[in-house]
């Protein structure tokens, strides 16, 4: 079996000699590597090109104009001949005698497992943290329907949509035409919720698939206006593909994901005081209600359900008035401790 590897790029040359020295060390493991350059404007290409000669004989360099991190991998995906794919990003590197060890048993199980997900050591500033997302011992090792890992996932506190945690079957996302949406913010998050329910067989490992490099000038900027527009895209998104989902419990658990989402491109609009984009959510968000979430038993419980869909204006009015008084409250007492601790 094969394993492609797809490494989108954009200005890492700081970083991408230690991501790919780490890939090419997967000796024991057939695989090939597919480099994509997103229009980097540093010495980015002419590394992977350096690589890309070295190792030719399973190397790709695929130099394309900038286009986002979604069509990138998706130039990568359209290219990979192997029988699983591995989306890793060029700024980060691999934890090479565990991933290697994992993917050696992924492989001997001859295409049963439609999704392996592992964890991540977090570096900030290249400061090593934390494993993060870890994985419950009674979730390793069993293997899980897509829908169900994705419920116990989103209960349990331990969602991970970063797409280096987890080696794909190809066939699960080609035979399903899944890619990545375009031009989109949390394009990772949809991704994940259409593999996860179209898999029939995941599984997960509580170890370390790789080093996941975090630079303060890569976390993500204030929520702009495109911001709340994007993740509209992928609230409508998400409601046709689970509105006639026959598992009832995975069809509650996805429309309380939603609308954690619909509240957030709200909260967003408001934010950026941009009354139109507002109402055309606020607008669409009530005809899902009628649609959708009234019909439902948890959600049609929900008061503040009720009140956005409604009385907007008073629940924002008065949210926004009692977390003044509870800043205020809080104030007070931090106040008080410093001066009683002089």
């Amino acid at each position: 079996m094969k394993l492609s590897i797809i490494v989108p790029m954009y200005n890492v040359e700081h970083y991408l000699r230690q991501c790919l020295d780490s890939i090419y060390k997967l000796g024991r493991i057939e695989k090939e590597v597919i480099l994509v350059n997103d229009g980097s404007k540093d010495g980015t290409l002419e590394i992977a090109k350096e690589y890309g000669e070295k190792y030719r004989e399973i190397t790709t360099v695929i130099d394309q104009p900038n286009s986002g991190v979604s069509v990138t991998r998706n130039k990568g995906l359209e290219k990979a001949q192997g029988d699983y794919i591995y989306f890793f990003d060029g700024d980060d590197f691999l934890n090479v005698d565990i991933f290697q060890e994992e993917v050696l048993k992924l492989f001997s199980e001859n295409g049963e497992t439609d999704i392996l997900y592992g964890n991540r050591i977090l570096y900030f500033n290249e400061k090593r943290l934390e494993m993060t997302y870890e994985i419950p011992q009674e979730m390793e090792n069993r293997v899980w329907t897509g829908p169900e890992y994705m419920m116990r996932a989103l209960k349990e506190k331990f969602w991970n949509v970063q797409v280096g945690a987890a080696i794909y079957k190809r066939e699960l996302l080609v035979g399903n035409n899944i890619d990545f949406p375009e031009k989109r913010i949390h394009e990772d998050e949809l991704f994940t919720i259409k593999v996860l329910h179209a898999a029939k067989k995941v599984r997960a490992v509580n170890k370390i698939f790789f080093y996941y490099m975090q630079r303060e000038g890569s976390i993500m900027k204030s929520p702009s206006i495109e911001h709340s527009t994007d993740v509209f895209k992928n609230v409508k998104d998400l409601i046709e593909i689970f509105k006639d989902e026959k598992d009832e419990k995975l069809k509650e658990v996805m429309f309380n994901r939603i609308k954690k989402y619909y509240l957030e491109t709200m909260k967003y609009a408001l934010r950026q005081k941009n009354k139109e984009v507002y109402k055309e959510i606020h607008k669409e968000f009530k005809k899902d209600c009628k649609n959708y979430f009234f019909k439902m038993k948890k959600t049609s419980k929900d008061i503040e359900l009720y009140l956005i869909c409604y009385f907007d204006k008073i629940y924002y009015l008065v949210r926004n008035g009692t977390k003044e008084y509870r800043d205020k409250k809080h104030y007070e007492r931090e106040r008080k401790r410093l001066e009683n601790s002089k």
